[in-house]
């Protein structure tokens, strides 16, 4: 018998453990990718700011999510139900704040022209 014809048969012997290894080596990648970066489908809403001036630094409750070093930016973040307080700064300017409820159903809300 040659080679290959032995890997055909011992391949086809054992292929439902080779299935299943495969299987759980796709589940836990999976899992892991999920529990690292935090992803959760179905239960996030996305706030997008558009137009944000340069030298501004935006917190969405009391986090910083970005600061804006140059140009004019637009940030997105994906954010849970419920409500959010979204605090804008920048020097020399009043701060701007709102509160936001971001419900299931909500794709998003859009808050424009910043500091225009």
């Amino acid at each position: 018998m040659d080679t290959k014809q032995e890997f055909k048969s011992h391949y086809l012997a054992n292929k439902k453990t080779y299935t299943l290894a495969i299987l759980l080596i796709i589940f836990f990648g999976v899992w892991t990718l999920v529990r690292e970066t935090g992803f959760r489908v179905g239960e996030s809403g996305l706030i997008e700011i558009q137009k944000i001036a340069a030298g501004s630094s935006v917190f969405i409750d009391g986090d910083l999510v970005e600061e804006v070093v140059s140009g004019v930016s637009t940030i997105s973040t994906d954010v849970s139900p419920g409500n959010h307080t979204i605090l804008v700064s920048r020097e020399n300017f009043w701060p701007w704040t709102k509160t936001i409820e971001i419900s299931k159903e909500d794709v998003g809300q859009s808050l424009r022209s910043l500091f225009r």
